[in-house]
C-alpha cells in the first residue's frame, strides 16, 4: 500500500507540471524558470513559444513562480527535476545564495542560467545581456535619473511628471515598459537601452535541446553567451513598438 501510495504522488505530481506519462514518453520537457511576474517576461515567453514551433520533439514549457523568493523558485524546479525535466534555464531570484541549490539541480538534469546568472554554480552556459554595475552620487542639484530595473523609470517619470519638472531634468531607462517608451515618444525619456528576452527564450530553448542531443558547439569555452541590447530614441521608438506587438502575438 505504501508503495501505491508514492507511485501515485508521483504520477500527480508529473500531471499537474504538465508532465504526464504519455507526455514523458514521447516529448523531452524544456523549462524556462522566471524571477518573478513582470511584463519584461512575457518577451522571453514569446521566444520560447516561437522555438516550440521549431523543436516539435520537446514539450517548452514557461513557469512563473507565484512568488519572487529565491525557496519558491527553487521548489519549483525541484518539482520540474522530479517529474523528469531533461533541461531548465532559469534567472535565479539570489544567485550568489543559491549556487548550493543551483548545483543540486545542476546535479541531475541540464541546467541553464538567463538574466541573472549564477557564474560560481554548475550550470553549462549563460544567455543574456551583460549587466553593468553603476553607483550614482546623491546631489541635490541631479540633472538626469537612470532607471536600472524595470520597475525604476515609470516611476521616475510619474514622480517628475508630477512635479512638473520633466522638461527639467533627464532620464535614461534600461527597460521596454510601455510607460518608459511612450517617454521616449512624446521627448520626456531620453532614451532606453532595452535587452532582449525574446532571444532568450528563443535561442536559449534551441541550445538547450542541441545540447541535449550532444551538439556542444554553440556552447563557448567561458559558458556565457551575450545577446546584445538595443538603443530606443526617439527615432526608432515607433518601429521598436510595432515589433513588440508582432513578438507578443506569436
Amino acid at each position: 500500500m505504501r508503495r501505491l501510495l508514492v507511485a501515485g504522488v508521483s504520477v500527480a505530481l508529473a500531471m499537474a507540471l504538465g508532465l504526464g506519462s504519455g507526455n514523458a514518453a514521447d516529448k523531452k520537457v524544456l523549462a524556462f524558470v522566471v524571477n518573478g511576474a513582470s511584463d519584461f517576461w512575457k518577451i522571453a515567453e514569446a521566444g520560447v513559444k516561437k522555438a516550440q514551433g521549431e523543436l516539435p520533439n520537446y514539450d517548452l514549457q514557461f513557469k512563473y513562480p507565484e512568488q519572487a523568493a529565491a525557496a519558491v523558485q527553487q521548489r519549483m524546479m525541484d518539482d520540474l527535476v522530479a517529474a523528469g525535466a531533461a533541461g531548465i534555464m532559469v534567472s535565479a531570484v539570489d544567485p550568489k545564495n543559491q549556487t548550493e541549490q543551483l548545483n543540486k539541480v545542476a546535479s541531475q538534469t541540464v541546467l541553464f542560467t538567463t538574466d541573472s546568472d549564477a557564474p560560481q554554480s554548475k550550470r553549462v552556459a549563460y544567455i543574456g545581456s551583460s549587466n553593468t554595475e553603476d553607483i550614482l552620487a546623491a546631489v541635490p542639484d541631479v540633472s538626469c535619473f537612470v532607471g536600472f530595473y524595470s520597475y525604476n523609470t515609470p516611476r521616475i517619470y510619474e514622480v517628475l511628471k508630477e512635479a512638473g519638472k520633466l522638461d527639467k531634468i533627464k532620464i535614461i531607462g534600461f527597460d521596454e515598459d510601455p510607460i518608459t517608451l511612450g517617454g521616449v515618444k512624446e521627448g520626456s525619456i531620453v532614451g532606453t537601452v532595452v535587452q532582449q528576452p525574446f532571444e532568450w527564450g528563443y535561442q536559449g530553448m534551441k541550445l538547450m535541446a542541441k545540447y541535449i542531443e550532444g551538439d556542444k558547439s554553440g556552447i563557448p569555452a567561458n559558458g556565457i553567451i551575450i545577446v546584445q541590447g538595443k538603443v530606443i530614441d526617439r527615432s526608432n521608438v515607433d518601429d521598436f513598438i510595432v515589433q513588440m506587438k508582432q513578438m507578443l502575438r506569436k
